[in-house]
């Protein structure tokens, strides 16, 4: 059952999932690339901005920053151009004026600079050879310490009955409607040059048509940070409790603790990662065996992202896990491979993706008396289109294979989607 709700929930957040990462590619670039600024090293802080700006093309304090670094560079041109646009986008903030009046000094018009400055001086700015994190990501300016994101949709599975790691429950081929309501939020506990600490909390609900008894609502709580070394090495960490109610009945509990290390050089990205988990599962009406899978779970991985270009990024990863249980025909060893490939421009966002896992199982199952190895594949793509600066469509499809030595876990199940996102 378990995987059954990783593919409810992973098809609901298929695209919020993307959006989500967007808006945190953008933070870190924008994190990146006003500290290079601050240290003067104008070739990275470009790189970096420019990443940013693909997320966000109309965001001023990225027009800004970029800008900056051209007027550094001595390139006042582009720079006047780009100021010139933040300007119409936000045209009461000081701080463009102030940089704008700057620039136009540097080319010889300083008439024209004169107006741009209340009084004829620095408009309560501080030295303009520094733009600090806090004001560039806005904390100093009264930035919410808080984002919030709100998904609703309509999924077609095509099969929400089936059970591939329980031999008890019927196999019988039955498609469906689910409707899927999600809400993200996210407290910025801390932000800084070199850490983050990240209070979340997570909501799903989806109800079937007529497959009631698989409807889904899970909550999760989670804490997660970040510490930066250096320019390219960081260290993160995550903490989390999941819960989750299936057709109104308290189903599992799920304690996770993960960390992983990452280094960046030049556009790829290596991280390794190692998770722990401790599981609790209740059983219910429909599932009255449900708590001889209560155990924990362990796992180690490693991944290579590549950005090719300025739209294209690539991303490989292999992940072993290993399940104990209090049924020694529930443990298993699996090995996954996986690839995602993403396209990224002016806002919008198309990923397809692609994997496969071996998994092994220790004990004999009762019901056939036989050892079970599986072998599933899933493929994934989807589509992000935002319609404004708040709201998003979505379109999803899901692909599983679920292929097994025991023949009657094989099965085929697709689960396509359309979502409207706000991110609040």
């Amino acid at each position: 059952m378990i995987r059954f709700i990783a593919v409810m929930l992973a098809g609901a957040f298929l695209c919020a999932a993307p959006a989500l990462a967007l808006e945190k590619d953008f933070e870190i670039a924008m994190t990146r690339g006003v500290y290079a600024v601050d240290r003067g090293e104008y070739i990275e802080a470009g790189k970096f901005l420019a990443r940013a700006l693909e997320v966000k093309p109309d965001d001023p304090v990225a027009i800004t920053a970029m800008a900056i670094v051209h007027s550094r560079s001595g390139r006042y041109g582009l720079a006047e151009r780009l100021l010139r646009r933040a300007l119409s986008v936000s045209p009461g903030n000081s701080r463009v004026r102030y940089e704008l009046a700057l620039v136009l000094d540097r080319l010889g018009r300083s008439a024209e600079a004169e107006t741009l400055r209340p009084g004829g001086g620095d408009p309560g700015v501080p030295d303009a050879a520094g733009l600090s994190v806090e004001r560039a990501t806005g904390n100093e300016g009264g930035e919410r310490p808080y984002s919030l994101t709100i998904l609703a949709g309509l999924q077609f599975d095509s099969n929400t009955v089936l059970e591939p790691s329980n031999p008890s429950y019927s196999l019988d081929r039955k498609s469906d409607w689910r409707e899927v309501a999600a809400l993200d939020g996210e407290w910025h506990l801390r932000r800084a040059t070199d850490s983050d600490l990240t209070l979340g909390y997570r909501f799903y609900q989806g109800l079937n048509s007529h497959n009631r008894d698989f409807d889904l609502t899970a909550n999760t709580v989670s804490l997660a940070g970040e510490k930066r070394f250096a320019d390219r090495t960081r260290m993160k960490f995550s903490s989390s409790y999941r819960s989750a109610l299936v057709s109104g009945d308290n189903y599992s509990g799920i304690v996770r603790l993960s960390t992983a290390l990452e280094h960046s050089f030049r556009n790829n990205t290596l991280s390794f990662t190692l998770a722990r988990e401790l599981r609790e599962f209740h059983n219910t009406a429909t599932f009255p065996a449900n708590d001889e899978r209560s155990g924990g779970r362990f796992e180690i991985g490693v991944s290579h992202r590549m950005d090719l270009g300025r739209y294209y990024r690539f991303e490989l990863g292999l992940l072993f896990a290993h399940d104990n249980a209090d049924r020694n025909y529930w443990d298993n060893d699996g090995l996954t491979y996986r690839l995602t490939v993403t396209y990224r421009r002016r806002g919008w966002q198309g990923f397809v993706g692609a994997a496969y896992t071996d998994r092994g199982y220790g004990g004999v199952d009762p019901a056939v008396a036989a050892v079970r190895r599986d072998y599933v594949q899933e493929y994934s793509g989807g589509i992000i289109y935002p319609i404004n600066h708040t709201f998003s469509l979505g379109l999803s499809e899901t692909w599983v294979i679920y292929g097994s030595s025991i023949a009657r876990f094989d099965y085929e199940r697709n689960v396509s989607g359309i979502f409207v996102l706000a991110r609040l």
